[in-house]
């Protein structure tokens, strides 16, 4: 049997199940690297492949295409500014909101710099900072998103890349559901100011994202029919929320001062998030109540009706998810049909038949979010309106 090569290529083997190429290569340092490449990759393309990513390891490249930025400061302007022309603007504005915080983390150092030592350094500073897993992982996304672009641009080698990509995300809990007391719910609602007042009732009373909320402008209601269109920039969708009697107020109150968003600030102008939550987390602290963030009231919201018995369906249209989140959503929410699951449970304890009972409309585990966007009845929501006022919801 002949011997492998001190480096080269070692092996050029074939998936029978997938029909992907497998590159194994035995580099000069001592190494063994595996790519596996893209299904519908040709023999003939995988052994160009090959080559070129050995003659990278031999032969570090030195000259890149023309235009590549110097410094990370300019590749993410350059990352943007792509984002901006071809994919959803809403993603590019998430995404745009990192880079103050990265330059602030990791400096401004120059391009060929960028590796897996700065993102660990990015990770660390801001688990110091007692960040949410969450908003780390948009800054690793965003490195992450870079490299593969810059890849693609031919600014980046195959190695530069993946120095990059292999920095694992953080994991994230999303299970937690915050729930609000009558008593904190009055005490925010009372010392707030006027100008926050909308915009928390809008959360309580619809359960809509804050970003959605600051994003509602006067001419996307429909007071005749009492709706209100929302753009849902997390999934992109178009929906109608129905304005029940408290935020229909809200939003005929800013028709006739002229506003053109339906929530603004003290000073007359559209609330920025950053600037909502500065004073939310003031209000939060002053009045006493811990471990609630703006967020948790969506939470309240969509765990108050699934308590009425809202069907999931209905809810998932009503927090503006798509079909993809709907097991998310299931799962998020399961906890809340353990009474249901003990009722059941008890049922064959006693002899009883259980699928001789009801079945609970709440019943998670066997609802599902409709594919489409369809806008729900408005008898569907007047029900829901009832509920809330059953709750105390309606102020």
């Amino acid at each position: 049997m002949p011997k492998a090569p001190k480096y080269g290529i070692a092996g050029l083997t074939r998936d029978k199940k997938t029909g992907q190429y497998r590159i194994r290569m035995r580099m000069p340092d001592g190494t063994n690297k595996v790519r596996v490449l893209e299904r519908g990759t040709s023999l003939k393309r995988a052994q160009e492949i090959a080559r070129e990513l050995l003659d990278e390891k031999l032969a570090p490249k030195t000259t890149y295409k023309e235009g590549r930025p110097k410094d990370l400061s300019s590749a993410l302007d350059w990352y943007f500014g792509e984002l901006k022309t071809s994919t959803d603007p809403d993603q590019a504005k998430r995404r745009e909101s990192m880079r103050r915080v990265l330059l602030e983390v990791l400096g401004n150092p120059p391009i060929d710099e960028l590796d897996d030592s700065l993102l660990r350094k990015w990770v660390k500073n801001r688990k110091d900072k007692g960040c949410a897993p969450g908003t780390i992982n948009k800054g690793l996304v965003t490195l992450k998103a870079l490299a593969k672009k810059f890849y693609v641009a031919d600014w980046f080698t195959f190695e530069q890349k993946e120095r990059l990509t292999k920095v694992s995300k953080i994991p994230e809990d999303n299970s937690r559901v915050r729930r609000l007391s009558k008593q904190e719910k009055d005490l925010i609602l009372t010392n707030c100011s006027d100008s926050m007042r909308p915009v928390i009732l809008f959360a309580l009373l619809s359960g809509m994202r804050l970003q959605e909320i600051l994003n509602l402008k006067v001419s996307d209601a429909d007071l005749e029919n009492d709706w209100i269109n929302v753009h849902r920039g997390k999934t992109s969708l178009n929906t109608k929320v129905y304005l029940i009697p408290a935020l229909k107020e809200i939003v005929e109150d800013a028709k006739e001062r002229g506003q053109e968003y339906v929530c603004v600030s003290s000073f007359g102008t559209q609330w920025t998030p950053s600037g909502f939550k500065t004073v939310w987390q003031r209000l939060i602290k002053e009045q006493g109540i811990k471990d609630l963030t703006f967020h948790d009231l969506r939470h309240d919201f969509a765990s108050r009706l699934l308590d009425e018995g809202v069907p999931l369906d209905t809810l998932g249209y009503m927090l503006g998810h798509s079909a993809k989140t709907a097991g998310r959503l299931a799962l998020r929410y399961a906890h809340l049909g353990s009474a249901k699951i003990r009722q059941a449970a008890m049922a064959l304890h006693e002899g009883s038949d259980p699928s001789a009972k009801e079945v609970p409309t709440t019943d998670l585990a066997q609802q599902k979010i409709p594919a489409g966007n369809e806008v729900q009845t408005k008898r569907t929501y007047a029900e829901i309106q009832a509920s809330l006022r059953k709750m105390g919801m309606i102020l």
